[in-house]
């Protein structure tokens, strides 16, 4: 058989990963035949910093924009582990990655040393599940993350996730009861009565106010359902008919879906959780099982939650929560789409369309919003995922999600770092794909209806001012947006207009770093002054650092003369000489300029 050219190679070799799985490829018998041959016929790789992945792989069309492959299969030193997707790409450059990655961490991720190859791999974000671990676990977590973090020269924000208010069953004498379908099954309004096969207690005592014949009660995630025959008022239990039957075990978790529930926003331990927090300066608090607005509020008037401008997340566990959305939108910092409560709560096959319907309201107000649950669930005992976990996440990027979450992948799971970079590398190539002037257009089409007025003119300047930064900056072929920001509401407007390029926000103040660092493409630098001749500079050295910009690279730069409004856009050429331009509204511009503001 003649010797195949290199590209067709190269070519061949990508679809055959792409169809079956770059692991099984690699493992295949055919697989291994291509890397050889690859290996054999491919002309040496081109030193790093040399020409672009364009210029060597014109012909393939897809391949010449991902800027981090690689066509050395021989090595695996900077690869993903070979049992998950072998040696065909390496990781790429997490700085480059538009979309954030928020890993939950364990007892095996704690270390400073883990916690660095976290970082490396791509982590955006530390959660700490108030559900599970204590204080002195959390403190050490902390600590290490911010030694991490620091050496080098990276921000990565603390989320505390509270446990919030639950509903349970009580216990059972045995470690199993099984109940079988068509049984009659009683929830209790006394917890402390000992469970059986015919009933159990609940830890809430409204169940008999809350249910109606014929609700559905749920335990365990779903596993078991009940249907409600009668309701005793004088007693308060609820009988029912067994649905779906199985093993029942002590203390699992009790849906009510569709029922709003009567529980307070906050339980004891949330108040603890949270003043932990304030104390260890952690950046965001996520509030589980937000039914209302009154949820964040709540959180907020806690002493210190304010003042230390820690940012608050609302979970979206349950209908009632997806009812109130708007109002809990408004009040909240950013919007988590929690899967897998959310999923027990309302009918499975709505999941996705929810997804995506949370996903663009909370893009159209300027909210980020964390797209969650069971992304890569298999990772916790395999090196790689599932076809269908892959296109999972993929498909929450192409939504518009700012972050995507990994739970117990990372936790617990035997294979933390590695699933990082598989979500990284999922990640990225989904962000390739994604119809940018599609999306794009379809935003502005909302942002004219949700905020032009009567006259037709924006209601909030600094909307016009990131519109037209995005714009520039697609117009002028930039490889980065500047954003100098206060408080950091521009460098959030301008994320909300899905720039195809990284914005880089200069910040003096490390808790607004912190909090912008997770919304899509914003990437926070910390520095001394807001003073243009001093911050430019630092933000472009910082930016060349990354890898983001280049001699000859065209930049983006906003600017503000108060605390949230941009004022000033202008564009420049990294490496030639930038006039020194004094921040006045209402000056006239000088040349490179694109838009002023009056």
């Amino acid at each position: 058989m003649p010797a195949m050219p290199a590209l067709l190679l190269a070519s061949t070799s990508r679809r055959v990963a792409s169809a079956a799985g770059l692991g099984a490829a690699i493992q295949s018998r055919q697989g291994r035949k291509l890397a050889r041959a690859f290996s054999a016929a491919a002309p040496p790789p081109t030193s790093a910093g040399s020409g672009t992945a364009e210029s060597r792989w014109n012909a393939s069309g897809r391949w010449e924009q991902d800027v981090d492959a690689t066509r050395d299969v021989s090595s695996a030193s900077s690869f993903l582990l070979q049992e998950s997707y072998g040696e065909y790409f390496k990781v790429p450059n997490p700085s480059k990655l538009m979309t954030k990655i928020i890993c939950t961490v364990g007892p095996a991720t704690c270390s400073k040393q883990k916690l660095g190859e976290m970082l490396d791999a791509g982590m955006s974000a530390m959660r700490l599940n108030a559900s599970h671990g204590d204080y002195e676990f959390f403190k050490t977590a902390i600590t290490n993350l911010r030694e991490a973090a620091e050496s080098r020269r990276r921000i990565c924000p603390v989320i505390l996730d509270t446990k919030g208010p639950e509903v349970r069953i009580g216990r059972f004498p045995v470690e199993n009861i099984e109940v079988q379908n068509g049984d009659t099954f009683t929830f209790y309004c006394d917890y402390d009565r000992e469970g059986s096969a015919q009933g159990v207690g609940t830890t809430f005592d409204r169940l008999a106010q809350t249910v109606a014949i014929g609700d559905v009660i749920l335990v365990d995630d779903g596993r078991l359902s009940f249907l409600t025959r009668e309701i005793d008022e004088a007693t308060g239990d609820v009988t029912c008919s067994v649905i779906m039957g199985g093993v029942i075990k002590s203390n699992k978790g009790l849906n009510l879906p569709g029922c709003p529930i009567d529980l307070p926003h906050l339980t004891e331990k949330d108040y603890k959780d949270i003043a932990f927090a304030v104390e260890q300066r952690v950046e965001y608090i996520a509030h589980s099982f937000t039914r209302s607005a009154a949820g964040i509020l709540a959180v907020r008037e806690i002493p210190g939650v304010v003042e230390t401008g820690i940012h608050v997340i609302a979970k979206i566990e349950s209908q009632e929560a997806l009812n109130n959305i708007n109002a809990i939108t408004s009040v909240s910092d950013g919007i988590m789409v929690a899967r897998g409560d959310l999923g027990v709560e309302i009918p499975l096959e709505r999941v996705c369309s929810v997804q995506k319907r949370l996903i663009r309201d909370s893009n159209l107000a300027g909210k980020f919003v964390i797209t969650a649950t069971e992304m890569l669930d298999s990772m916790i005992h395999s090196p790689r995922p599932t076809r269908a976990e892959a296109s999972d996440v993929a498909n929450a990027v192409f939504d518009g999600t700012d972050c995507v979450m990994l739970s117990g992948e990372t936790a617990v799971g035997s294979y933390p770092v590695a699933t990082i970079q598989v979500m990284n590398r999922i990640c990225k190539e989904a962000e390739l794909d994604i119809e940018q002037h599609k999306r794009t257009h379809v935003l502005e089409e909302d942002e004219e209806v949700r905020r032009k007025n009567a006259t037709g003119r924006f209601r909030d300047l600094n909307e016009a001012f990131s519109m037209a930064a995005v714009a520039t900056a697609k117009d002028i072929d930039a490889a980065l947006i500047i954003a100098v920001t206060k408080t950091g509401q521009t460098a959030k407007t301008l994320s909300k207009h899905f720039p195809t390029v990284p914005i880089l926000a200069l910040a003096t103040s490390p808790k607004i770093c912190a909090q912008v660092s997770l919304y899509r493409g914003v990437i926070p630098y910390l520095v001394h002054s807001l003073e243009r001749a001093s911050c430019v500079p630092r933000g472009i050295a910082k930016a060349t650092e990354l890898g983001l910009v280049s001699h000859g690279s065209r930049v983006v730069l906003v600017t503000g003369h108060d605390d949230s409004v941009a004022n000033r856009l202008e564009s420049f050429v990294v490496g030639a000489s930038v006039p020194e331009l004094s921040i006045i509204p209402g000056q006239s511009y000088v040349p490179g300029s694109s838009f002023h503001a009056p």
